[in-house]
């Protein structure tokens, strides 16, 4: 096994890595935002959530920007690369704060990407049977991990006594505690992933579409395997790059730590495009304007139809008629064929009136003799 007596991750090397994971996961973010507002017009809880886990991780970018450089100073101290300085205690007791802060908001932060992965799947299958059946004991285990996470934190070193420091901190017992919990929490982080995964695969089983379709969205909300490999490729390293007196190397584990988070989030914004997408489309529906010529076409239209109308008042002038000179003709034959609803004067609807054909040599004047009846 190397040996790592000395800072594994150099110090721009760990600031660039940092800030260009928090840019991606910032970027992705207001696309995400964009999008949300530009189709739908409204942000939802697992919009919210996803803001939150990027406030947070530009907390801790902000952390290590400016514990950063005593965070080096203190490990090549350790290393015995650097003479300690006599502020050295203080300094180092103010970096175990930093480090504790920066593992609450880093669990924190994973929380609350889970629960934006969590609370969007919940809309998508919303009107599915028994979905919540599913849901809610994802979320409830997600929510246990999280406060088992926050339990095992090893606040004895982090927010130590100068005898714990020098004593119990840097001794066998210490760094394998340290070691047990940080590779049983991200088990339990990929593990809870795994069961987030499950919802979009179980919401598309029954979905009707081809094959090849949904295949592609199963894919895409897989996209948390990203972040699953991260987790693993964090606990592996632990053992990668530990030093000869057992201490694992803290540049990598806060740089994974920092890192992860970003990953998650930009994750959860590819993971909710498609929707997004879908939303935009029908809130952007093109609007159809008619045109100056389709107007004035019309216009003629409808007036050439008025003319014909007025031009034959035999047919559509009805004002003359009431309904007490409805009289049935001794010839008139009654047939359902011959009925049609026209507008009687004073009747507030249209009624059925029943009408026999004039013999062609009878005048305009006697075809009001050959309305046999009204039927209402």
């Amino acid at each position: 096994m190397p040996s790592f007596n000395h800072p594994g991750v150099p110090y721009n090397t760990y600031l660039g890595l940092m800030w260009a994971a928090e840019g991606f996961a910032l970027v992705f973010l207001s696309i995400r935002l964009y999008s949300r507002l530009h189709g739908q017009r409204r942000l939802f809880w697992d919009d919210a959530f996803v803001i939150l886990a990027t406030i947070l991780t530009t907390v801790v970018a902000g952390l290590w920007q400016w514990q950063a450089a005593p965070m080096y100073q203190i490990l090549n101290v350790a290393a015995g690369l650097e003479a300690p300085a006599a502020d050295f205690f203080d300094k180092e007791f103010l970096w175990l704060k930093v480090q504790l802060s920066a593992e609450i908001l880093f669990y924190t932060s994973l929380t609350a990407v889970k629960l934006a992965f969590l609370f969007f799947f919940k809309r998508l299958g919303n009107n599915v049977n028994r979905f919540n059946w599913y849901w809610w004991p994802v979320v409830l285990f997600v929510l246990a991990i999280y406060f088992v996470s926050m339990g095992n934190i090893q606040y004895r070193c982090l927010l130590p006594t100068a005898e714990d420091l020098l004593g119990y901190c840097i001794s066998d017992d210490a760094n394998n505690f340290t070691a047990i919990t940080l590779k049983f929490n991200c088990a339990m982080d990929v593990f809870s992933d795994f069961l987030i995964i499950l919802i979009p695969v179980s919401l598309l089983w029954n979905v009707r579409m081809r094959l090849a379709k949904k295949m592609a969205f199963v894919g895409l909300f897989s996209l948390s395997l990203v972040t699953m490999a991260v987790a693993t490729a964090r606990a592996a390293d632990l053992d990668a790059t530990k030093w000869d007196n057992g201490v694992h190397d803290p540049t990598y584990l806060w740089l994974w730590s920092a890192i992860e988070p970003c990953i998650a989030i930009t994750v959860s914004c590819l993971s909710a495009f498609p929707q997004l997408f879908a939303a935009s489309t029908r809130g952007n529906k093109p609007v159809y304007t008619p045109t100056d010529s389709y107007r004035r076409m019309i216009t003629r239209i409808r007036s050439r139809t008025n003319m014909k109308q007025r031009s034959n008042p035999a047919l559509y002038d009805l004002s003359n008629i009431s309904q007490a000179e409805y009289i049935q003709a001794p010839d008139a034959v009654s047939t359902d064929s011959l009925r049609r609803p026209v507008l009687v004067p004073g009747s507030p609807k249209p009624v059925t009136v029943c009408y026999k054909a004039p013999p062609q040599e009878r005048s305009g004047d006697e075809m009001s003799g050959y309305i046999k009846q009204e039927l209402r």
